[in-house]
């Protein structure tokens, strides 16, 4: 580590060389350790420390980084700081959600940037498939809550990659057939958490749907608050109950909800990049709203008198 420097966001830049740059959110440092008993909570900021402080260096060899390359689900906004050459690799998955590469080491997750692939002389697709396989053979243990706290499951693989299962193919209808699920409905709150219902089981989904509403609310690594299902090719996708289901208004406010998180960080990264530039062009919001007698949907303000960049909404 050559030198640290802090920022505006309550973060730190931690350089490691001319083009080795982590950064530190002291933020989520704090919301995650805040709750915990003092030895757990100063054992939890040694890791953290030892994480961005580790000597150890990059892969930078495809020999060496590839029996560690793992796939993980972020924001599609997730690192999108600096040049864009610079942006962590990555490919979309599901709205507003995006598959990134990391390798993992003993103390940390490092993204992979898109110029490694130049590197390593691969091609996207190679080092994609490449990481859905390291992943898969990851043991990944189920758990089920019992039915007085909704009986829903959840992956108990307590190593970060639990959201990330959602990226292997067919990976969610197979636990659906292992544990007789007649239809899976997924929902991933946190980095860290992913959740399992019967789409048969209202109520479960409902409870389910609940809690990971709040998860995402408080969690300090917040992912998506939105319900996922399979379709006929056992492929992930949104799900969007029918309107008489007891959880379908939960499930279309989540996704919504989802939408004006991410569409905010990037109105706000373009409006800057305009503003920087003397570009004149307004870059509309998106808000959302939930009448009682109404389903939920989304709305964004078009300026007619000046060019605009707006977002995808229910309507405008």
């Amino acid at each position: 580590m050559r030198r640290v420097v802090r920022r505006d966001d309550f973060a730190l830049d931690i350089h490691y060389g001319p083009d080795q740059v982590q950064v530190l959110f002291l933020g989520n440092l704090y919301a995650e350790t805040r709750e915990l008993e003092k030895p757990d909570r100063l054992a939890a900021i040694d890791r953290t420390i030892a994480a961005v402080t580790s000597t150890e260096p990059p892969s930078e060899d495809w020999a060496q980084a590839r029996p560690r390359l793992r796939s993980v689900i972020r924001a599609v906004s997730y690192g999108q700081e600096g040049p864009p050459e610079k942006w962590p690799l990555s490919r979309p998955f599901l709205p507003m959600l995006a598959e990134f590469l990391v390798v993992d080491a003993k103390h940390r997750m490092a993204y992979v940037p898109q110029d490694s692939l130049a590197d390593w002389d691969i091609s996207a697709a190679e080092a994609f498939k490449t990481a859905a396989r390291n992943l898969a053979g990851r043991p990944t243990p189920i758990g089920q809550l019992p039915p007085d706290a909704g009986g829903f499951l959840f992956v108990a693989s307590e190593d970060t990659y639990e959201s990330s299962r959602l990226l292997l193919p067919g990976w969610l209808a197979r636990v659906a057939d292992k544990v007789g699920l007649s239809t899976p409905i997924a929902v991933t709150p946190a980095r860290d958490v992913l959740l399992i219902a019967d789409g048969d089981d209202e109520e479960s989904v409902a409870t389910m749907l609940d809690e990971a509403d709040q998860i995402y609310r408080e969690a300090p690594r917040p992912l998506s608050p939105a319900p996922y299902t399979v379709d006929e090719d056992e492929r992930v996708v949104p799900w969007h109950p029918h309107r008489a289901h007891p959880a379908a208004r939960e499930a279309e406010l989540a996704h919504r909800r989802l939408a004006c998180e991410e569409y905010a960080f990037q109105q706000q990264r373009l409006t800057k990049l305009f503003e920087s530039s003397g570009e004149e062009l307004y870059v509309a919001g998106i808000s959302g709203y939930a009448p009682d007698d109404v389903a939920p949907f989304t709305l964004t303000t078009w300026t007619r008198d000046s060019p605009s960049l707006l977002p995808v909404t229910d309507r405008v």
